[in-house]
């Protein structure tokens, strides 16, 4: 098990170098204050890192453009979007 964790944070870590300064060190801050969760899904218009709504602009916004990175505006955690899987 400590060898697969070891694993995980040498993966972790090879992709975090490949970041922008600048979103690395706020993925690290709120991965340091939210206790692991810096990024979470958004779904059915509700964040899944809080459980509070988010503003159906977001919401939209989300899920037609992946280029921009946007925050839950109350837990701040980065947002993204996964489609339902079908039914």
């Amino acid at each position: 098990m400590r060898q697969e964790l070891e694993a995980a944070r040498d993966a972790r870590d090879a992709l975090a170098a490949d970041m922008d300064p600048s979103l690395r060190s706020k993925y690290e801050q709120l991965f340091e204050r939210r206790g692991g969760a810096a990024v979470v899904t958004a779904r059915g218009g509700i964040c899944t890192g809080c459980r509070m709504h988010i503003p159906p602009q977001l919401y939209n916004e989300l899920q037609k453009s992946r280029d921009v990175v946007r925050q839950c505006p109350n837990c701040r955690r980065i947002l993204f979007f996964r489609p339902a899987p079908p039914e």
